[in-house]
């Protein structure tokens, strides 16, 4: 198992620990807003941009890896 690899599963695990984060907040914020109870704004204005991050990670976060791990190009023959 190669550096890159190690790190691409690190990086997708924080991802999920993102979306998990993002959860702990749009879940009170949704049932909030449909059964009518205080209003939960700040829930999905943290929950909504985590949850993006946090899919972005958790599909290899393509920035983060190449920006990490820049491809040579003396490797490409």
């Amino acid at each position: 198992m190669t550096e890159r690899s190690v790190f691409g599963i690190v990086v997708r695990t924080i991802g999920l620990l993102i979306i998990l984060g993002a959860v702990k907040y749009l879940y009170p914020a949704t049932l909030s807003l449909v059964f009518g109870g205080p209003a939960a704004a700040e829930g999905f204005f943290f929950g909504i941009p985590a949850l993006f991050v946090g899919l972005w990670f958790l599909g290899g976060g393509r920035g983060v890896m190449s920006f990490a791990y820049p491809e040579d190009p003396c490797d490409k023959a």
